[in-house]
């Protein structure tokens, strides 16, 4: 079964209001299109939506995160669909990567575009989670935890039981996706791998935007394996990311350079800080 948008009221009384203006039977409307997911995909992918919401930035902070992202990456695939190849930073240099088609396949899956959209809006706010943890018998810690901290999240990772660990490391790799192709500049430690398991190592002098594509693989791949019920929704999204991390980051880096200017900050608000 293919996943749906899940909209929420706001949303679908938003794209009922820009498509069909003249009708004066909103709620009837809004039932039709939480009924009828094909109308609501057309609704999303028409260009004249991503025009509008483009051209006029003001509306775009009275949507949610989630239909604005979903419009958004739609426009990105259809694009980059026109464009041979993208950039890619190297050491030196700049470098021209033929990988548009992989791009424009990849986003063409329902499920890839949901999951997406919906992880770029959950990072529109920061939360924090505080939990007691046993460091010997008879002795517990108390542990906060933001999940725009990656350092924090593996260290999460590390003591979660097991009816957390899919979540946590979900979002480990959703935030090492969302920074190498939003917030870039703020990549101020490395992750460094010892077997299975992965540790921060500070390190001002060399930003390593390789380190983050190696930490997102592998906790997805992670994720994607628990046997966590949640899991099972996203289980081959998760499997997809991981094997396909660089290729989702480039329409993310897309949307956020060419789309999203000066929002970047407004929308994700407040975005990671550099230490």
């Amino acid at each position: 079964m293919q996943p749906r948008w899940e909209f929420d009221e706001k949303d679908l009384r938003f794209l009922a209001g820009f498509f069909m203006p003249q009708r004066a039977d909103v709620d009837r409307v809004v039932a039709m299109l939480r009924d009828d997911e094909d109308i609501v995909d057309g609704m999303v992918a028409d260009a004249a939506l991503a025009d509008h919401l483009l051209e006029n930035p003001d509306p775009v902070l009275d949507l949610t995160p989630r239909l604005l992202f979903a419009v958004l990456l739609i426009r990105a695939r259809e694009d980059l669909r026109t464009r041979p190849f993208t950039f890619e930073k190297g050491t030196n240099r700049m470098m021209v990567i033929f990988d548009t088609k992989f791009i424009v396949q990849l986003l063409a899956q329902k499920p890839v575009l949901v999951y997406l959209s919906r992880m770029l809006a959950s990072f529109s706010k920061v939360r924090s989670v505080s939990v007691t943890i046993p460091v010997r018998p008879g002795i517990w810690r108390r542990h906060s935890f933001s999940d725009f901290d990656l350092e924090s999240l593996i260290r999460f990772g590390e003591v979660a039981d097991e009816s957390r660990r899919y979540a946590v490391y979900k979002r480990i790799a959703d935030l090492c996706l969302f920074t190498v192709s939003i917030f870039p500049e703020y990549l101020l430690p490395t992750v460094a791998g010892e077997g299975n398991t992965r540790r921060l190592v500070r390190n001002r002098e060399k930003k390593r935007i390789e380190d983050y594509h190696e930490c997102g693989k592998y906790f997805y791949k992670e994720a994607a394996r628990l046997p966590d019920p949640a899991a099972e929704e996203a289980r081959a999204v998760l499997a997809e990311l991981s094997e396909k991390f660089e290729i989702a980051a480039k329409p993310l880096g897309f949307l956020a350079d060419h789309y999203l200017g000066a929002l970047r900050t407004k929308t994700f608000t407040p975005g990671p800080v550099p230490d």
